[in-house]
């Protein structure tokens, strides 16, 4: 965990590269960066002072974060020196790319790659990686194309990993330029320690890629660009098109071969590396066995010689050269005695140094006392030692000679020395060791007498391992027979791959130069059709500005351009001709709009016809009363040097377009058809248009020509259009006058009304008054048409109505200075669903008023004066039953009296109530709980359901709602509704009074399981005195029918509605709206 903590404990330093060519590479790169940096930046990017803190706060963090937390990758450069993943490292200057913009991000992310090249990597590129990184990942974030593949870029997990992807060629690129060698050493130094750079730079990307997202979830619309959506480079330019598709395709056949290529290559350059050491191994194996079974031979040959017997040791050295100049194999000859003493050694000078090692004593030992001839053993010299025991002529040992060799100096072994030395010449490796690990030869001196710490093997193996300076290795093992050596060759994997890359890199290069030709050559190619193109274009623009005058440049196009070109060059014309007669057209348009007379509108479509090269124009109306019927001349117009000559065909003509439509005839076939007398002007050709508006019938439109000329599709579309234009002027004409004669009719009519009428436009600008409405009391003296209708009035009663919403109608009573009453009306004037404009229509309702409050006040009085009476004939009724001494026939007259004089007091009471809600009298409000109303009206309902066994179900809201209302009024309004389902409610049923919250009202519903209401019933309901026909039970009928008014009148005064749902057999719902707060006048 500590290590995870502080992970960077190698030394820090900077490893400049000594190669010109990569100080020129960085100087272009960073250019390149900077360029990219200052073309992209954002304007709306300033230095303020938030971005300074912005800045301070992230700079802070690059420190904090790039030195710590982070764990090696382990790449395959086999040394123990591996790039660390700085998990932290990438947030600081990503979050700068989404909240500040591109320049901070760039300038941020070299910060960090100096920080790890210094810590971490030694590389001057490090930097460059980071930078890199920051504008991709940027760039792809703050961009605002629109296709769905950028839309997902500007996400940042999606631009983390696109920044990663591109980030693959650029970092390899950057290993080539930070190596040492040749491009080939380059390359394959690149290969083995392109897995742990790209590992912890992508790692670090995409970490902070995550980050990122969940930052974004927690800002919102405080990451990334702001602006409008636009099309991407590929969408306008052909070029970038071509240029996308050429890369992909190019590059991933590329990267398809490549991957095949080298892994061929690879391949069989592992091959080569297997064979060349699995030969050379085998080869010097049996060099080895050659050898060893030499060296036997020939000590066995010297042993036999008989001057080694008992002498003494100068005749014994003397002996030794003898022999070794005889035998000249061994490098050193020694004599030792059965004591194990040197006693002579060959050269003598060698005698001093010629010593045992303990590990060779039970070899002598053995060789002293066995019968063998011969054995081998290993020395510390690094040399092979031959042992051989000497005998005198009884056969007893006198001693044993030994003889030492080297593999490097022995003529035998030099052809097998000089193939493993080849095998270096590849970068390999061969060496000879004993049974006991003692490298006695090595193609590296350095190594003899060194100690073999790879792994043994009893028979021939080839296999990998790791190498603390070569890295991976490809490893032979063969064993020489059963003497205990062993000969081992090595190849570097970096060896093969060098080979491979020799072999592929041509290949690489060759492809990125054709896939550079491709671009260049096509580029230039798509640069011609895109200038031709833009040409095209730049015409189209001007001609859709207006400007007709264009012509494409006069050069040869190529290819299907040219053709394209020609096409365009003919819809030129076409399109130029058509615009002329289109405002032609638009001028003979704005022409009849500004003729109110038909026969002024008809003429400017006959002089359009003169001005198309016609001879004679002329236009035959059918008579209005025959056009259903038999075709009858009507209205005749003409122009034209024969207009008055050709008249006489006007009837024939009309009655051949009415039969035939549309016609064209040329001079022999009108001679025929007409039957033309002499004298009559020469007609080279007649087109004939019927006149029609909606299938019906108005005439026909028909020009001639004084020679034989033929009609292009252009000229029929033109005369087609003038024939719809006439019939257009003919319609218009016709709907003007019988709309200004409806007018007129209107006017009289609303002038003679005695109710005063005001109309306004869709502005509120009046319109007209009627004479009535200009007597007003109220209207000041601005009574002219086109004021604000707010400004015709100042009367403030008249002001605050005429401001009312005009959505829907709505009424009011107005009473005006002079005492009378009006029921002022305005409504909404539609046309087809849109409002035209606004009318107000005043109602004198005086009389009406004064007759109602008469017979309100009588009303009144009679409940009043009705009282007293009733009370006492209830009083002494009630005293005369307590009396006694009465029958059931005189109690049960009683009882009948009582009960009426209770329904008389009820029926007074509602009136009085009546009344004194008609009166206006004020309401007492206070805020009260929706519950506690419910609850009361239950309370004292519950005793007359409870007759009925009548359940009274409540559903009130879950948190308590408070409203401001008359809490008398309001309980009461709910108990005639109550009384109501009651009554019509059958026994044993029940009845559901809910209430609820709704916006800014509470609705209060009372809901029975009775008859339900007759849809012609519905209408009255809330009538006084209505009872529905549908009750027929003396019990449903009973009541003053004054319920339903009273609760009508008590939800107006509180600003609310009433209203209720019946189906005859379901039962009825009535429903009270009541807003939470009352108006404040």
């Amino acid at each position: 965990m500590a290590n995870f903590f502080t992970p960077l404990t190698n030394e820090f330093t900077f490893e400049l590269p000594d190669n010109p060519i990569s100080w020129v590479a960085w100087m272009i790169w960073f250019g390149v960066l900077v360029f990219i940096t200052v073309r992209n930046r954002e304007s709306a990017f300033r230095l303020d002072r938030q971005s300074v803190i912005w800045l301070a706060l992230l700079s802070f963090l690059v420190v904090i974060v790039t030195p710590f937390f982070g764990f090696p990758v382990d790449g395959d450069s086999g040394n123990d020196q591996s790039i660390h993943l700085m998990v932290f490292a990438a947030v600081p200057w990503m979050l700068a790319g989404g909240f500040l913009g591109l320049t901070p991000a760039v300038l941020l992310a070299g910060i960090t790659g100096l920080l790890l090249a210094y810590l971490d990597t030694h590389s001057i590129f490090t930097p460059l990686l980071f930078m890199t990184a920051s504008i991709l990942f940027t760039l792809g974030l703050r961009q605002r194309y629109r296709t769905w593949v950028y839309r997902l870029l500007r996400f940042p997990l999606f631009s983390a990993v696109a920044a990663g992807l591109a980030l693959i060629p650029v970092t390899f690129c950057a290993l080539i330029l930070d190596g040492t060698g040749s491009l080939t050493d380059r390359a394959v130094e690149a290969l083995v320690r392109f897995q742990g750079m790209y590992g912890a730079l992508a790692g670090m990307v995409l970490f902070g890629g995550l980050v990122c997202l969940v930052v974004r979830l927690f800002t919102g619309e405080k990451w990334g660009s702001k602006g409008e959506l636009k099309s991407t480079p590929g969408e306008e330019h052909i070029r970038v098109r071509f240029t996308w598709l050429v890369l992909t395709v190019t590059l991933a056949l590329l990267t398809i071969g490549m991957v095949l290529q080298w892994r061929s290559a690879e391949a069989a350059a592992r091959r080569t590396a297997v064979l060349e050491i699995t030969e050379t191994s085998n080869l010097v194996s049996e060099g080895l066995a050659g050898f060893i079974s030499s060296g036997q031979s020939v000590l066995q040959s010297m042993r036999e010689d008989g001057r080694l017997v008992n002498q003494d040791p100068t005749a014994m050295t003397q002996t030794l050269g003898s022999l070794a100049s005889a035998y000249p194999y061994f490098d050193e000859l020694a004599f030792i005695n059965p004591e194990g003493q040197v006693i002579a050694a060959f050269p003598s000078e060698n005698l001093p140094t010629f010593f045992l090692l303990e590990v060779d004593q039970p070899f002598l030992q053995e060789a002293l006392s066995s019968t063998a001839t011969a054995s081998v053993v290993l020395t510390s010299s690094a040399k092979i030692s031959f042992l051989a025991n000497v005998r005198n002529a009884e056969g007893y040992v006198t001693g044993v000679l030994w003889g030492r060799t080297g593999l490097e100096t022995n003529l035998l072994m030099q052809p097998y020395v000089t193939a493993l030395v080849d095998v270096t010449k590849n970068g390999g490796s061969g060496q000879v060791v004993g049974k006991d690990g003692l490298v006695i030869f090595h193609t590296d001196p350095g190594q003899i007498r060194g100690q073999y710490t790879g792994s043994t093997f009893v028979t021939p193996t080839f296999y990998e391992r790791e190498e603390p300076i070569k890295g991976r290795v490809l490893e032979y093992y063969q064993p020489v027979g059963d003497v205990g050596l062993a000969v081992i060759t090595d190849m570097p994997v970096t060896t093969i791959r060098t080979a491979a890359m020799e072999k592929v890199l041509p290949v690489f290069l060759s492809g990125v130069s054709l896939i550079g030709v491709v671009l260049i050559v096509g580029n230039i190619l798509f640069g011609r059709v895109q200038r031709d193109i833009l040409e095209i274009e730049a015409a189209a623009e001007k001609i859709t500005s207006g400007e007709w005058s264009v012509s494409l440049p006069r050069k040869r196009y190529t290819g299907e351009m040219d053709r394209l070109a020609g096409v365009f060059q003919k819809m030129l014309g076409t399109v130029r001709s058509r615009m002329q007669k289109q405002s032609e057209l638009l001028s003979v348009s704005e022409r009849i709009t500004g003729q109110l007379k038909l026969h002024d509108s008809l003429q400017v479509v006959l002089l359009a016809a003169l001005e198309h090269g016609v001879s004679s124009a002329r236009i035959v109306l059918l008579e209005e009363t025959q056009r259903k019927g038999r075709t009858t001349l009507g209205q005749q117009f003409g122009l034209g040097k024969h207009a008055q000559a050709i008249a006489a065909l006007d009837e024939d003509v009309l009655m051949l377009s009415q039969s035939r439509g549309q016609f064209v005839m040329r001079d022999s076939q009108i001679a025929r058809q007409f039957h033309l007398g002499k004298g009559f002007p020469y007609q080279g050709l007649m087109f004939a248009i019927p006149l029609n508006w909606k299938n019906l019938p108005l005439g026909v439109f028909w020009v001639t020509f004084d020679d034989r000329t033929t009609l292009s599709e252009d000229n029929f579309a033109y005369f087609n259009d003038l024939a719809h234009k006439a019939a257009t002027a003919i319609i218009n004409t016709k709907a003007f006058d019988e709309s200004l004669t409806t007018r007129k009719r209107l006017e009289s009519i609303l002038t003679s009304l005695s109710d005063p009428v005001i109309l306004a436009d869709e502005r509120g600008e009046v319109v007209y008054l009627n004479e009535a409405a200009r007597q007003l009391p109220g209207i000041g003296r601005q009574k002219g048409i086109g004021v604000p209708l707010p400004a015709l009035f100042v009367d403030e009663d008249l002001k605050a109505w005429s401001v009312m919403p005009g959505e829907e109608q709505q009424s009011k009573e107005i009473t005006t200075p002079d005492g009378k009453t009006y029921q002022a009306s305005i409504s909404p004037l539609t046309v087809d669903g849109r409002k035209v404009g606004t009318a107000g229509i005043f109602r004198d309702i005086s009389q009406y008023k004064q007759k109602d409050d008469l017979k309100t006040e009588f009303v009144t009085m009679v409940s009043h004066e009705l009282r007293s009476p009733l009370t006492l004939v209830q009083g002494y009724a009630k005293i005369i039953r307590l009396a006694g001494n009465l029958n059931d026939q005189q109690d049960t007259y009683l009882a009948n009296i009582i009960n009426s004089v209770e329904e008389m007091k009820v029926l007074v009471q509602d009136l009085l109530e009546l009344g004194r809600l008609d009166s206006g009298e004020a309401l007492m409000l206070e805020e009260v709980s929706v519950e506690e109303v419910i609850n009361k009206v239950r309370d004292s309902m519950e005793p007359l359901a409870r007759q009925k066994h009548i359940d009274v179900r409540l559903d009130l809201p879950e948190e308590p709602v408070f409203i401001e209302a008359d809490p008398m009024l309001l309980v009461q309004a709910i108990n005639n509704l109550v009384d109501n389902a009651i009554q019509f409610t059958r026994n044993g049923r029940s009845i559901l009074i809910s209430a609820r919250k709704q916006d800014e009202s509470v609705l209060f519903a009372v809901q029975d399981d009775g008859p339900g209401i007759a849809p012609l019933d519905q209408r009255k309901i809330f009538k006084p005195f209505f009872h529905p026909e549908g009750q027929a039970t003396v019990e449903s009928r009973s009541g003053s029918g004054l319920g339903l008014s009273i609760v009508k009148s008590i939800v107006e005064r509180h600003g609310g509605k009433v209203w209720f749902d019946s189906k005859l057999g379901q039962g009825s719902t009535f429903y009270l709206q009541i807003p939470l707060v009352q108006p404040r006048l």
